[in-house]
């Protein structure tokens, strides 16, 4: 099982060809706004900022913008339908936590998310990087993960699926709390097909939803948190 993973991910993983089709989409979107919107910035964040995306994967990415928020999306959405940078109507989703404009690209057919002034996203990216150099057996792993729940159509948080953040999320967790903890050593030709398993096995079968719940632990050697948003109660 170890080996088929390598071979699985070594296979989904963006060849030259791929990762330039999505630089000329996101380098399209980011003239276009900057030409039509003053002042303007363009940040990548999500799966394509930290190289954890499947072949299908959308393209996250935030507009920072000194106008209203609102407004600017519904120009944007409006603008990129003008000048066909989208293959269809744009739908903007205003009554989100995050709103977002979401599309396919004109020419690639890439589906891609923009929202605005958003730089959480950003600063989640920076933190999945620095783990991923800790413990680099987690790229692998959650990009198997991301390739199961693809493929099972439970990949959209819309529709009550997994989005890439909280699936990272559970396998850090899992990477701190089980591997820390038990200090245990595999052997490396069955390193990633044991720790799949467990992973599954752990959220799948054992993990109490209804009693409990998980949260990443900030490593101050690494200076940077995974970032949570703040629950008020009513």
């Amino acid at each position: 099982l170890h080996y088929e993973i390598i071979e699985l991910v070594n296979y989904l993983l963006p060849t030259d060809v791929e990762r330039l089709l999505r630089a000329f989409v996101i380098k399209r979107i980011e003239l276009v706004i900057k030409e039509h919107i003053q002042n303007a910035e363009v940040m990548v964040f999500g799966s394509v900022n930290t190289g954890l995306y499947l072949p299908t994967s959308d393209i996250d990415i935030s507009c920072f913008v000194h106008a209203e928020p609102k407004s600017t999306m519904l120009a944007i959405a409006k603008l990129f339908e003008t000048l066909k940078i989208c293959a269809n109507k744009p739908t903007t989703v205003t009554s989100a936590k995050i709103p977002v404009i979401k599309f396919q690209e004109y020419y690639t057919r890439f589906n891609v998310d923009i929202c605005i002034n958003q730089m959480s996203g950003y600063y989640s990216a920076v933190a999945i990087r620095r783990y991923m150099e800790q413990w680099p057996s987690l790229v692998n792993l959650v990009i198997v993960a991301k390739c199961f729940l693809t493929h099972h159509k439970l990949d959209c948080p819309a529709s009550g699926g997994m989005g890439g953040y909280t699936l990272f999320c559970l396998m850090l967790n899992f990477f701190q709390a089980g591997l820390l903890n038990e200090r245990r050593i595999i052997p490396d030709d069955e390193n990633l097909g044991v720790l799949l398993i467990e992973f599954f096995e752990l959220y799948g079968i054992d993990f109490n939803y209804r009693q409990l719940a998980i949260r990443v632990e900030k490593d101050d050697n690494l200076g940077v948190d995974i970032g949570y948003y703040k629950k008020v109660s009513c």
